[in-house]
């Protein structure tokens, strides 16, 4: 890119991404982000119907990284509207303090404001703004898919695309069929069906609604064509840790490779729905929506779900109550006592990732040495490389995504098998080396 310039801004501070001021929903101030009619008509029969649902869904949170999470529409306009520099994978680069890469063609001094409409598409696509991107994000890249078929994936989200979604993200008809009122939950996202296969539909709809977004999948950039499209088989090999390793190592997903030494670095994002599939708490029934979106009380004693499935279960009252019918029956006995445990699994898990970190340094660090020695393309290095980037999947799949602090999924996964293969990984590959 030939005019860029690195802007740090906290991804938690609102970018104002429009000339003027940011409408409630997306950038209201350009004319051709309105919302369609349907769109429109269906976001308020699920606002009027169910207040304290869409209310609760409208919010956010700031982690303990400092970063801002949730699925409010207008936070995810931020992200996928953003004139911020993104990796391969088409999310923005972030610098270790949390800071994005923002792109200095869109910034107008006048108005001190990071305008994405003043970009061309030709730098729409320098910075790797694909339509693909919000393929997870919104029922409305079906819409655009309609209109420029598979192609839609590669193709830059520009000033039409966006109109067409009119800042209707995480919009309520991603989960719900039909009206409001029908209480059908089913994953409606097109991509996701047409990739997720029979292991999408063995889920329950409480964990498959979060599966269209919480998955491994990196195909989106690898789509032109409809055949693209068909091919892909995500779960051929299975859908444990180690199978998932497998498929992506074979389509070359979900890896950076350095070129100068040949060393790949996964940078799975978020494998959530498949590290959950068949742990202790999926057997015994429990669902994301049970943990993430309990039975909340309003002021007036009304019952209803809390939307708002970014928050964190121990930053939840009801949520630790839905936990402790089970773990009460195991000695613990209020909600805090469930916090305090579950923050003490989250800090062995921690200790447990720094720890696999230095072994992974050290790892690379004498793998690096190994190519000095030998060259980047000897077979004998070809065993200790693919065990480096076995290493690399196990650590991202233990933080699931950037954002999240270590130790954080601690509840979702069984975390110290995936520990315990990694460190082996680690061992056998410094024993290939000879070291």
């Amino acid at each position: 890119m030939s005019s860029r310039k690195r802007v740090l801004l906290c991804v938690g501070i609102v970018m104002l991404l429009c000339l003027g001021t940011v409408a409630a929903v997306g950038c209201g101030s350009h004319e051709e982000s309105a919302s369609p009619e349907s769109t429109a008509s269906a976001s308020t029969r699920y606002a009027e119907q169910f207040p304290l649902q869409y209310e609760t869904l409208q919010q956010t949170r700031v982690n303990a990284k400092g970063i801002t999470v949730g699925h409010a529409a207008e936070h995810l306009a931020e992200i996928c509207e953003a004139p911020t520099v993104r990796d391969a994978n088409g999310d923005p680069v972030l610098d270790q303090d949390g800071s994005v890469q923002m792109v200095e063609a869109a910034f107008n001094p006048e108005t001190d404001t990071y305008d994405i409409n003043r970009l061309s598409d030709e730098q729409l696509a320098e910075m790797n703004l694909r339509s693909g991107c919000v393929a997870c994000k919104t029922t409305h890249f079906d819409d655009i898919y309609a209109q420029q078929g598979a192609a839609a994936f590669g193709n830059v989200y520009n000033a039409e695309a966006r109109a067409i979604v009119g800042g209707d993200y995480f919009d309520c008809a991603l989960c719900h069929v039909g009206e409001p009122d029908s209480g059908e939950l089913k994953a409606n996202l097109s991509f996701w069906q047409a990739t997720g296969g029979s292991f999408a539909a063995r889920l329950d709809p409480r964990i498959g609604i979060c599966a269209q977004c919480h998955n491994y999948s990196d195909y989106r950039s690898s789509i032109e064509t409809e055949d693209d499209l068909r091919s892909i088989d995500m779960y051929r090999n299975g859908y444990d840790i180690d199978a998932l390793f497998e498929t992506s190592w074979e389509d070359g997903v979900n890896f950076d490779v350095d070129e100068k030494t040949g060393i790949a670095e996964s940078y799975v994002l978020h494998p959530t729905v498949e590290l959950f599939k068949d742990t202790r708490m999926e057997e015994l029934g429990v669902t994301c929506v049970d943990c993430h979106m309990p039975k909340a009380k309003a002021e007036d004693g009304a019952e209803y779900t809390d939307h708002f499935s970014a928050k964190s279960p121990l930053e939840s009252d009801d949520s630790l109550a839905y936990c402790l019918t089970c773990h009460e029956r195991q000695g613990t006995k209020t909600a805090d006592d469930m916090a305090a445990y579950t923050r003490e699994r989250q800090r062995e898990l921690a200790e447990g990732m720094a720890d696999l970190q230095k072994r992974e340094s050290a790892f690379k660090a004498a793998l690096v040495e190994a190519v000095g020695e030998r060259g980047k393309d000897d077979p004998s290095l070809d065993e200790p490389k693919e065990l480096y980037a076995k290493a690399t999947w196990y650590d991202k799949c233990l933080e699931t995504g950037p954002n999240e602090s270590p130790g954080s999924q601690a509840a979702m996964l069984d975390w110290r098998s995936i520990l315990e293969k990694a460190q082996a990984a680690c061992d056998e590959g410094m024993a290939a080396l000879g070291r």
